[in-house]
This record gives C-alpha cells, structure tokens and sequence, in this order.
C-alpha cells in the first residue's frame, strides 16, 4: 500500500506532456496551467488588424508569485513563438501583456520533459 502511494505521489510530479489553448479578446493572463514539465513553447496567433500585442511566458512554484520566463515578446507578426528549455516549474501561465486592434489571439502551450 505504501509503495501505491509513494507511486501516486511521483506520478502527480511527472511531466505528461502538457497542451493547453485559450483564447483572449484582450490583454490579461490564461488559466494557470499545471505543468511540471522542464521545457515549454507557446505559439500566439493573432486576427484581425493588430497593431500592438506582446506576451510573456510565467512561471511559479506555488501558484502565486510569478516570474516572467521568456522576457517580452511581440505578436504582432503571427504565429509568434518561444521556447523556453531546463525550467522546471509545476505551474505557467501566458500573460498577454498588450493586444490592442485585433479581434482576438489563441494561445497555444507545450511543455515536454522533465
């Protein structure tokens, strides 16, 4: 029983791959995603007549107090992407930190490894 337990709680920490989309009408930040995945991309693509749009990649080991990973990067070209590689955090988020013009932009994340 023990060892079921010691197995469950390593399976919970345990990077499975992690695919997550959104999409946001204007500046603000996604869902907190659970990650604990090591490495991690987001793809932003954009519609409409964008003439500001920026994003960051955060993350955080408790939920709470987030750190921009990527720096700030543009979107108003799109597909915009990042990658981010050897951060392994339990929890991201993407925070579009401008969009102004556009109708809308969906958010893409993958995190691999561990």
């Amino acid at each position: 029983m023990k060892l079921l337990l010691l197995f469950i709680a390593f399976a919970s920490l345990v990077c499975a791959q992690q695919e997550y989309s959104q999409v946001l009408t204007t500046a603000g930040v996604t869902a907190t995603i659970m990650s604990n995945c090591a490495n991690h991309t987001v793809q932003i693509n954009t519609t409409g007549a964008v003439s500001a749009c920026a994003f960051q990649l955060e993350g955080s080991l408790d939920g709470t107090n987030w750190a921009n990973l990527s720096g700030t990067q543009p979107c108003t070209s799109t597909p915009a992407m990042v990658h981010v590689d050897g951060k392994s955090l339990r929890t991201v988020r993407i925070n579009l930190t401008s969009f102004v013009g556009g109708t809308n932009a969906t958010i893409y994340y993958k995190g691999s490894g561990n």
